[in-house]
């Protein structure tokens, strides 16, 4: 019986302490081969970011609008901070978070997008986020989102039953080309990454359907909001490009919706940039899907973006 015992309290040892290398290991391999948890650490616990535009939103934002070629046009600094599949409560912890560190961006830019007050999640891919849970507001919206993150406290390592398989082959390949010492093949550009050259080869008819506003996402998108007239941030309101009016032709609601926005937009004098007419958006060769841009359509619309945000906003030159 004693023997049976001391077996077993040396293989739960060995457990523990093999899981806790595994989830230092893993940790490790998610900053340094993951873009996205990569560049949100930098971001939410770096001190020298300091961007003057900071574009906030969903992947329409992100995969849109590459900063590069705004700041080659318009000598500004910025950071596109969007989340793929992301709603108003994200945005509004990504921009809280970012101001712990560093100082107000003159400008945030937020994607005006159906999903962001309709998405009945509050964080889309909590893994992302996973190294940097010791910063109060996304401790506070990741537990809001569900994730039980005092227990992950006492027990580390079960942080690593919230990554996707597609982390865990990203961190396993980006720590087999680091022993081989090959180059990394991913990267971004201040939050940018968009290489896709497909484009719609043919118009495929959209199906109708309703996206209910979220009273949570429009209380995170008024604190939002909030947080930029503190802080004396210009806020704009930007709806992207896409195909042929998608959204405008299959969200039933959509007046709704968007009244959300230009209720606000009226009542805070917040400048609402669309995209949705403009010729691009009538060409499928500068699209990969119904709403969402390819590298050659991004490259065209933050052309377009970046002297529109110098002629018609209130933003200045460094």
């Amino acid at each position: 019986m004693r023997n049976y015992i001391s077996r077993l309290l040396i293989v739960t040892i060995c457990t523990i302490v093999l899981s806790m290398l595994a989830y230092m290991l893993t940790i490790y391999s998610i900053k340094e081969y993951i873009p996205e948890v990569k560049a949100n650490h930098q971001l939410f616990k770096g001190t020298n970011n300091n961007y003057n535009v900071l574009l906030l939103g969903t992947s329409r934002m992100r995969n849109g609008l590459d900063p590069h070629v705004i700041d080659s046009i318009t000598g500004l600094s910025t950071y596109n901070a969007a989340v793929p599949g992301s709603n108003a409560i994200e945005a509004n912890m990504i921009l809280q978070s970012y101001l712990v560190n560093n100082l107000p961006p003159q400008m945030v830019c937020l994607s005006a997008d159906v999903i962001l007050i309709s998405s009945k999640k509050n964080i889309s891919l909590p893994a992302a986020y996973i190294t940097c849970t010791d910063v109060p507001i996304i401790h506070s919206t990741l537990v809001y989102g569900g994730m039980p993150l005092g227990l992950y406290d006492i027990v580390p390592f079960l942080k690593l039953s919230e990554m996707t398989d597609l982390y865990r082959m990203s961190c396993l390949e980006g720590l087999l080309r680091h022993l081989g010492k090959q180059k990394q093949t991913s990267s971004r550009n201040n939050g940018f990454i968009n290489s896709d050259t497909s484009s719609i080869a043919k118009d495929k008819p959209n199906a109708k359907k309703q996206m209910p506003v979220n009273v949570k996402c429009v209380k995170a998108l008024d604190e939002l909001i909030s947080t930029c007239r503190q802080h004396n941030i210009k806020l704009v309101f930007v709806y992207a490009p896409e195909y042929k009016h998608y959204y405008t032709c299959n969200v039933t609601n959509l007046k709704e919706v968007m009244g959300v926005y230009e209720e606000r937009a009226v009542k805070y004098g917040i400048p609402f940039l669309r995209y949705d007419s403009l010729d691009i958006c009538f060409e499928g060769k500068y699209f990969k899907d119904n709403s969402h841009l390819n590298a050659k359509g991004a490259y065209l619309y933050s052309t377009i973006f970046a002297n529109d945000i110098l002629n018609k906003t209130a933003i200045y030159r460094p």
